[in-house]
């Protein structure tokens, strides 16, 4: 009677068993979740995953590709190299590590270095979509602005999916065009006898080639009873891609408001162009 009652008392106090767990996700479930995560702007969960697959197959390439793309998305384009150049060590011609290797060296102002890279892999894949807008982001940056427009547009012909590339392609194409500024100022005082002062202006800046650019301006203004104007003219110049030069002459008659001459001059700088994402 005894052993009945403490069999009884162990089974009705024994922990339910435990609940049946999901099974692990599969290698190929975890990286479809891994690029999900990527294409939808978690990064860092993204890389954490992709890591992990790396950590768990060295030989996953493909994982790889993916942890520089990403340091890359998130700025950190030193990491990036370093990633590319480790899978390149072993294969170099494998294409999508020198596209990001080289789309990498253009953004951190290695041009030539990306110059070097690209052509070797434009060589093995010269229609593929992804190698013509990094060339056309190297051609940009370094300056040569119809070269870059027509790997743009060829890109753009063969997938024409990407936003991110058409915006970049509309964006040198605002750039390079020619432009056209007018403008207008009226002014009033508060004496009754004081006219209100009105000024206008225009000027055009024409595109001569990807280094030059020269610019014609014509001012009027009339105040306290005087009409004046005077016109000029000037430069940009562009001794490389990232160092510009300009300066111009404004020239009218003799006057009371508007300076007979005036100079301007100047010069800027500029670093690599940054394209973060997809």
């Amino acid at each position: 009677m005894l052993t009945w009652v403490l069999l009884t008392l162990a089974l009705t106090t024994a922990p339910p068993p435990p609940a049946p767990q999901p099974p692990a996700p599969q290698p190929a479930d975890a990286r479809a979740q891994a690029e999900q995560l990527a294409r939808s702007g978690s990064y860092r969960a993204a890389l954490e995953r992709f890591q992990a697959l790396a950590a768990a197959n060295p030989d996953d390439v493909g994982a790889r590709i993916w942890i520089a793309r990403l340091h890359a998305w998130m700025g950190d384009d030193e990491r990036a190299v370093a990633v590319y150049e480790s899978i390149l060590a072993t294969q170099p011609q494998h294409l999508d590590a020198n596209i990001g290797l080289g789309d990498a060296f253009v953004r951190m102002g290695g041009l030539r270095e990306a110059a070097d890279v690209l052509g070797r892999a434009e060589s093995q894949a010269p229609q593929n979509p992804t190698l013509l807008v990094a060339l056309g982001r190297l051609n940009h940056a370094s300056g040569h602005l119809d070269r870059a427009v027509d790997y743009f547009q060829r890109a753009l012909a063969i997938d024409s999916t990407s936003p991110g590339v058409r915006a970049e392609l509309e964006a040198l194409q605002r750039e390079r065009a020619h432009r056209v500024e007018v403008g207008y100022l009226l002014e009033h005082f508060n004496q009754d006898d004081t006219p209100d002062p009105q000024a206008g202006f225009g000027g055009v800046n024409l595109r001569v080639n990807d280094a030059l650019r020269v610019s014609g301006t014509v001012q009027y203004e009339r105040k306290f009873s005087n009409s004046e104007a005077r016109g000029g003219a000037g430069i940009e110049w562009h001794l490389t891609p990232g160092l510009e030069v300009h300066g111009g002459a404004l020239i009218g008659d003799d006057g009371l408001v508007l300076p007979k001459v005036d100079g301007y001059g100047g010069i800027g700088c500029r670093g690599a162009r940054r394209v973060d994402g997809p």
